[in-house]
């Protein structure tokens, strides 16, 4: 008969005065409870786990900083309520995975940049002055079920989600944005390329937006510039009542790209 042992990933419980702590010594696969409070900003630097460590935010508060790191899943909590500055930066990471996040006035919800394999799935970004979330000279992101709502956006533009590329820094590549709402004053979904004295950005390869909803008071629903073997599908774009400018999906310069099944519709739909 042979003998079966199940090894439990160990858990540690924090606070604002241990956290710095408990991140610095946890091991692969660790799970870390954050009591309620607030945690101001938490830095995580340098840092590789194979296995992801889990932060369980609950219903703790802070904003994040994610630099040259691997391994880290966040659920829950609430990051921002700053005057300046992003409630969340991943920046030259890698395996990183945001579930059930709530973010909330800030400049910018969650800035994505120069980073691979990260995932956010069912975030409430709201209460932003530009964009939900950024994804910037990175690859293979994935962002579902995710909701924007109530920016303030005043003179500014901003997007629920916006992609980038950088001559210098990387093209945005493999990038699925899925089943996702943005409702308000903010564009919708956007990949814009430049050229800036002679120099392309770069353009975008394999991006999938598909089965969104926009409600917005802007043209750009969806809208995507240069992009390659991309896939722009079953989007639905409608306007408030008392909006000015129909919402649209658009899509300009795609290359052996999909573009079926979006809608814009005059009048609200519901879904």
């Amino acid at each position: 008969m042979s003998l079966l042992v199940f090894i439990a990933a160990s858990a540690a419980t924090a606070t604002p005065a241990t956290l710095d702590t408990i991140i610095a010594n946890a091991r692969a696969g660790e799970k870390i409870v954050l009591a309620a409070g607030d945690y101001g900003k938490i830095s995580i630097q340098g840092k590789k786990w194979l296995q992801p460590i889990t932060l369980d935010m609950g219903m703790a508060r802070a904003t994040l900083e994610v630099t040259n790191s691997q391994g880290v899943r966040i659920v829950g909590g609430s990051f921002g309520r700053v005057n300046t500055g992003y409630a969340i930066h991943v920046r030259n990471s890698r395996n990183i995975e945001f579930s059930a996040v709530h973010m909330t006035s800030a400049t910018r919800g969650l800035v994505i940049a120069q980073s691979q394999d990260v995932k956010v799935t069912r975030a409430e970004i709201d209460n932003m002055t530009i964009d939900g979330i950024n994804i910037g000279s990175s690859q293979r992101i994935t962002v579902t079920d995710s909701t924007c709502r109530n920016f303030n956006t005043g003179e500014a533009h901003p997007d629920c989600i916006q992609m980038w590329s950088s001559p210098k820094r990387g093209i945005t590549q493999d990038v699925k944005l899925l089943r996702n709402r943005s409702d308000g004053e903010m564009q919708g979904f956007t990949a814009f390329n430049h050229i800036r004295n002679g120099i392309d950005d770069g353009g975008f390869d394999r991006i999938t937006i598909s089965d969104n909803w926009i409600r917005a008071y802007r043209v750009n629903g969806v809208a995507v510039y240069d992009c390659r073997h991309c896939v722009i599908t079953n989007n639905v774009a409608v306007m408030p009542d008392d909006a000015q400018n129909k919402v649209m999906v658009r899509v300009f310069r795609c290359t052996d790209c999909t573009v079926e099944g979006n809608v814009d519709a005059d009048r609200p739909r519901a879904r």
